[in-house]
């Protein structure tokens, strides 16, 4: 019954994703990619005059140019969001869980509560100009996390005699890297801590893994990072006080969990975060 209900409730996202009408942004990027001939173009324009993100105008390109595409995007970003947890699941259990694992339920009650708890899912995820703005960059961070996981985990494999690898690598490490400057920075800072953390400990494969992982990402950031649109940007913001935004941050996020902030997402938020702790415990089997 629970599974079936879960099943019902996707159906229902998948169509209110579907239906969802052109707001904002959207009619922006229709215009800008219509007045643009080919991508090159489009991600010059971007570029000078409004950001680098590397993965984010790509896919507004390839989705604002086609409808065909636009509404398959649609229809995937749901199921794309259920995969994505079942990464997540993997990142943090190291196992990939099947449906006919005793466990499944606790993935459905992560999942669930991983929804619940993210910000204005109408906007990140729902919404197709914010889905490209973050959540498809969220989604390519938590695969090369994943690949980058089962890599180094995996110590059948030599890395320096496996080309591919290393070329997947390189080209992942730089799309993370550029996709979004909050999931850039804070990649590279993993990236790096994994390393000084095992720096004794992993092999010589793994350290050249990570060395390439680091200085791809780290590449792919710096373009990004120095882009013109950036800048011009920035500058829009009236009044934007980086200090203070982070003082608010903080105290919404450790006040919510009195209800001293938004109580519905407060609430939530700390919420799953308990249930989340509970279910990966391998303890509470």
């Amino acid at each position: 019954m629970g599974y079936s209900l879960s099943i019902i409730s996707i159906i229902f996202i998948i169509l209110a994703s579907y239906y969802h009408p052109y707001i904002g942004d959207d009619y922006v990027h229709l215009y800008e990619v219509s007045i643009h001939s080919n991508f090159t173009e489009y991600y010059k324009y971007n570029y000078n005059n409004h950001n680098g993100r590397l993965i984010q105008v790509f896919l507004e390109y390839i989705i604002y140019k086609n409808e065909i595409i636009r509404f398959i995007f649609k229809i995937i970003v749901t199921p794309s969001f259920i995969f994505c947890s079942w990464l997540c699941w993997y990142l943090s259990t190291n196992k990939f869980i099947k449906y006919n694992d005793r466990n499944f339920w606790k993935f459905i009650i992560f999942t669930i509560c991983v929804w619940l708890s993210l910000p204005t899912i109408s906007e990140t995820i729902i919404w197709t100009a914010g889905s490209t703005t973050y959540f498809w960059s969220f989604f390519v961070c938590i695969i090369y996390l994943t690949f980058s996981k089962y890599i180094l985990d995996n110590k059948n494999i030599n890395h320096s005699k496996k080309i591919h690898i290393n070329l997947l690598n390189i080209v992942l490490s730089f799309l993370v890297g550029s996709s979004q400057e909050q999931l850039g920075f804070t990649i590279i800072i993993l990236l790096i801590y994994f390393y000084y953390l095992n720096y004794q400990n992993i092999n010589k494969n793994n350290k050249i893994f990570l060395l390439i992982s680091i200085l791809s990402s780290f590449v792919g950031f710096i373009i990004m990072a120095l882009a013109p649109g950036n800048f011009e940007r920035f500058n829009s913001y009236v009044d934007f006080n980086f200090l203070q935004n982070y003082r608010t941050f903080v105290l919404y996020f450790f006040s919510a969990l009195f209800k001293l902030a938004d109580e519905d997402k407060g609430s939530l938020l700390w919420m799953s975060i308990f249930i989340i702790i509970y279910l990966i415990n391998p303890k509470f089997e």
